[in-house]
This record gives C-alpha cells, sequence and structure tokens, in this order.
C-alpha cells in the first residue's frame, strides 16, 4: 500500500503482514539522503495524488505546488527518478497511467490536462480548458484510446487519446466525483462513477 499525506509524505506499507517499510520525507533544505523525497512546495503544500505504475515499479505523484514527481517503488535505489518541476499552474488534483505504463495524464485545479511519455520522462501536449473548473477525477480506458475527466464544472468529458478532441460531454452530473473506474467487462466505454456520498 502506498499513501500520500499533505505533509508532504509518501508512505510504503507492508499490509501482509501489517508492517511499515519506508517513508519518503520532505526535505526543505536542499539536501538529500538516501530515503529523501520531496515535493518542493508553496503554502498549497502536500501530495495531492498519487498512482502506482501497474509493473509496480514507479509512483506518478502530484504536489500541491503543480509538479509531478516520478519515483522508485524500490527505495533501496535512486528515490527520484525525474521531477516535472512547473507541470501545472495549480495544484495537481489527478493521475492516471496508460495500462503499459507508457504514458501518464494529469489533471489540475486550472481544468487543463497534461499528457506525458513517462518511458523518456517527456512532456508531451496540453489539453487547454478542458473543464471550465478544477478538475477532480481521471481516468484512461483499456486500450489507451479515451480520456475521461470530471469536474467541479458538473460535467464528465471524453476526450481522444490521440487527437485530444472532446467527443462527448456529459451536464449537470454530481456535484463532487472524485474517482472514475472502466468497467473491464464492456468493450465500449462504460463508465462507473464514484462521488461523495454526502454532498452528491
Amino acid at each position: 500500500m502506498v499513501t500520500g499525506s499533505l505533509d508532504n509524505s509518501i508512505k510504503i506499507t507492508l499490509l501482509t503482514p501489517y508492517e511499515h517499510l519506508h517513508t519518503y520525507t520532505n526535505t526543505h533544505n536542499g539536501k538529500t539522503t538516501p530515503l529523501a523525497y520531496t515535493h518542493i512546495l508553496n503554502s498549497l503544500g502536500g501530495v495531492t495524488c498519487l498512482k502506482i505504475t501497474s509493473n509496480n515499479r514507479m509512483i506518478i505523484s502530484g504536489g500541491g505546488d503543480g509538479s509531478i514527481r516520478v519515483s522508485n517503488m524500490n527505495f533501496k535505489k535512486k528515490g527520484t527518478l525525474h521531477i516535472f518541476s512547473e507541470a501545472h499552474k495549480g495544484p495537481v488534483k489527478a493521475l492516471a497511467i496508460t495500462k503499459d505504463n507508457k504514458y501518464f495524464v494529469s489533471a489540475s485545479t486550472s481544468g487543463s490536462i497534461k499528457v506525458f511519455y513517462l518511458e523518456k520522462r517527456e512532456y508531451l501536449h496540453t489539453i487547454k480548458h478542458a473543464h471550465d473548473d478544477e478538475i477532480t477525477a481521471l481516468a484512461l480506458s483499456r486500450d489507451n484510446k479515451y480520456i475521461i475527466s470530471a469536474s467541479a464544472d458538473r460535467s464528465i468529458r471524453i476526450f481522444d487519446f490521440h487527437t485530444r478532441k472532446r467527443i462527448h460531454t456529459f451536464k449537470d452530473v454530481h456535484e463532487s466525483i472524485f474517482l472514475i473506474i472502466f468497467l473491464s467487462t464492456y468493450h465500449t466505454p462504460r463508465i462507473d462513477i464514484k462521488h461523495d456520498l454526502i454532498n452528491g
């Protein structure tokens, strides 16, 4: 299990048996130790979202300062593999990784979606003004054809992963959507939406 926190730490915990294995902690003085992992944050601070590649080799985490870090799951090796220091203008709110671990997408409070080439640690392109408000959830279809995003503007939008064009918009949906899941039993996009049960 990997968890991220607003105290700017990422913890790796073994569930069987229940054992805390490692903590990547914040270092503000610019010095790092073999156990150090940090988002260099402004007052917004914290680890705001994270994902693990399907091969369990890398952690991708978004920060309150708009940065994205690619880190090694093997904490005995080099912790930080790459930093996209100014990936977004606002806090990173959602991440999704392609099934083959070649690409990942990120979204922020600015309403934009960005696509990265994970294998080469490269930024590729931006879907500007994907939403009119902050994006709260993000998902990729299993065939890597679609990007699905949910926003505080109460819409869910589907984009073509390759052309970046918007395909469809669902309007006036739940107020607070935090999770989008593709159901694997369907070949065409069918979406299971998890939302805030208090506000939704």
